[in-house]
């Protein structure tokens, strides 16, 4: 079995959410760690849009490079 093991408090909005989509091994508090999931997921939900923007501007960019 693969285990990555992350430090969420250092760890940024996507990867805090990806990390939460495995397999929750320990927590020493159930409830505490839910209701931290919950507001991942609601960062996350917030953050989706402009992250589809800068991904759609990215992509523009490289377009235009790889025309030249």
């Amino acid at each position: 079995m693969r285990l990555d093991l992350v430090e969420l408090d250092r760890a940024g909005t996507f990867l805090k959410s990806a990390a939460l989509k495995g397999e929750r091994l320990y927590a020493a508090d159930d409830r505490e760690l839910d209701a931290y999931e919950e507001l991942i997921w609601a960062m996350e939900g917030d953050l989706l849009p402009i992250h589809r923007e800068t991904l759609r501007e990215l992509v523009d960019l490289i377009r235009v490079e790889a025309g030249r």
